[in-house]
């Protein structure tokens, strides 16, 4: 361990402790620390644009093409790690296709509405067109 901390240009860059040892947060930024906490707060907001920054700070499948000779506790750890962080991901993309379809239909509705009050409005236009031919014709 302390070769290890002579190597490092920053000596507190691991924390450490009798049985695990990991990167020290306030010194170094991990991207699935950042993806996570962004994605928390886009699915709060329930903003599908917030939701689609998010996902792309996802840089793919946990410690891609990394491995350990003879550590069969730290491959399964890995391929566990990979299957969370790949749903979180899968649960974000899923999230931002609802907001976006819901918005979507959003728009139709609106349009429609629109619409409608163009036609009532015609109707209304009309009938008052109409209303002084009547009278006169009475």
């Amino acid at each position: 361990m302390s070769q290890l901390r002579h190597i490092l240009p920053v000596p507190d860059l691991l924390v450490t402790d009798n049985t695990t040892i990991g990167r020290n947060p306030a010194r170094v930024q991990a991207d699935t620390t950042l993806f996570a906490q962004q994605m928390a707060l886009a699915l709060r907001s329930e903003h599908a644009e917030e939701i689609s920054d998010a996902l792309r700070l996802y840089r793919g499948p946990f410690l891609d093409g990394f491995s350990l000779r003879d550590t069969i506790e730290f491959d399964l750890w890995v391929e566990q790690e990979r299957q969370n962080w790949g749903q979180s991901y899968s649960d974000g993309h899923q999230a931002s296709r609802y907001l976006y379809d819901g918005l979507h239909t959003l728009q139709r509705a609106h349009e429609r509405v629109m619409m409608l009050y163009g036609l009532l409005a015609c109707c209304s236009i009309a009938l008052r067109q109409q209303q002084p031919t009547l009278a006169a014709k009475l």
